[in-house]
């Protein structure tokens, strides 16, 4: 069976304050459009993760490596993208995502 390798736990304070920070954070993302931040897979969310994973211009993951992984199983080849590990993500990162805004292939799915 495969074990998790990035678990924490949280109580309900600490779940409210996790909740807050990460919409206060997601507002840096509103002038791509349609950017969504997916923290974990559930039961709930996983179909969803799965087509926005897909559909993805840019993914940033951190652990485990399913966001990545994902994008690359399901994205259109056809289609320019963009993955990015968060322990590798720099300045240059930042140039190339500026580049691709720039281009207007951010949020433009069609």
């Amino acid at each position: 069976m495969l074990k998790r390798r990035c678990t924490i736990s949280l109580d309900a304070a600490a779940k409210k304050e996790l909740k807050i920070k990460i919409r206060d954070l997601n507002t840096a993302f509103d002038a791509f459009g349609d950017a969504t931040l997916i923290i974990g897979e559930t039961k709930q969310n996983l179909k969803s993760s799965i087509q926005k994973l897909a559909e993805a211009d840019i993914v940033i993951w951190g652990c485990g490596g399913f966001a990545g992984n994902t994008h690359q199983l399901f994205r259109n080849p056809e289609k320019k993208s963009l993955v990015i590990k968060v322990s590798e993500f720099d300045e240059s990162s930042i140039s190339t995502i500026k580049q691709m805004k720039n281009a207007k292939s951010i949020g433009n799915h069609s």
